[in-house]
């Protein structure tokens, strides 16, 4: 063969392998766009959130519809690690209130429980309390006033049991100042 046969063929070849890459390039970021759209539907279906700016802020933040339950507690984690440690007594509470949340009977859902345990263990990224944040925000469309009364007192109550966890000195200052801070916090999530 000559050599511009050969240059010809070797022309051909690149060119099909670059438009073969490129293809499946263009399939990845479709099959992409499709995972993300399921997700954000999936995560609709178990938060009841409808708002799409919420559920894109929220899956931003990385937060999967097998995570929602754990992002509930994400307030007391706040609440327990304000202070820079968790401790012994914080912990307690915080898995009481995790038992609570799964109900008489239930069994907490297994991702749950090894998230609560690696929050307890090892501070969470502060993003985890701006999820929370961003899923309060969507929630409180969904509730009546009184709904939302009622959630933003339950999830404060938990919240104070936390940060009185530790006790004070003495029995005086129960709640550190940045106790108070991260409770007023979590209370004007639900403004």
């Amino acid at each position: 063969m000559s050599d511009p046969v050969q240059l010809h063929k070797r022309q051909v070849s690149m060119e099909e392998a670059f438009f073969l890459e490129q293809e499946r390039k263009i399939l990845d970021r479709r099959r992409a766009q499709r995972k993300l759209e399921e997700t954000r539907q999936d995560l609709a279906a178990a938060s009841g959130i409808r708002n799409e700016a919420i559920l894109e802020k929220l899956l931003a933040l990385n937060v999967r519809p097998e995570t929602l339950a754990s992002l509930a507690l994400a307030p007391l984690i706040e609440v327990a690690w304000c202070d820079g440690e968790v401790t012994a007594e914080e912990r307690k509470a915080v898995l009481e209130a995790s038992r609570k949340q799964a109900g008489a009977g239930a069994a907490p859902h297994e991702l749950s429980q090894d998230l609560l345990a690696q929050w307890l263990t090892h501070r969470p990224d502060p993003n985890l309390f701006a999820a929370w944040e961003q899923y309060v925000q969507g929630l409180c469309e969904l509730l009546t006033p009184e709904d939302r009364r009622a959630l933003r007192q339950e999830i404060l109550a938990h919240a104070n049991l936390v940060a009185r966890a530790s006790g004070g000195i003495l029995g005086l200052a129960t709640i550190s100042a940045a106790e108070s801070a991260c409770l007023a916090r979590i209370e004007a999530a639900f403004a």
